[in-house]
């Protein structure tokens, strides 16, 4: 079994944008969008995988 991060839905840069903390978090392999073409791929070595995303809609602002 191959554990991988939680990955975030393109969305949630927005979130980061909104707070100023956009430029510290790029794409990578933890983005869903670069994610999932990779295990589509054969990225995930035939090891079945469970892939959760991270949207905006799990975003609660603090007041």
């Amino acid at each position: 079994m191959r554990l991988l991060a939680e990955p975030r839905c393109g969305d949630l840069q927005d979130i980061f944008d909104e707070l100023g903390r956009g430029a510290s978090y790029g794409a990578s392999t933890t983005h869903l969008g670069k994610l999932l073409p990779r295990i589509e791929g054969g990225g995930g070595g035939g090891c079945p995988v469970l892939v959760l995303g991270i949207s905006r809609l799990c975003y609660v602002e603090d007041e």
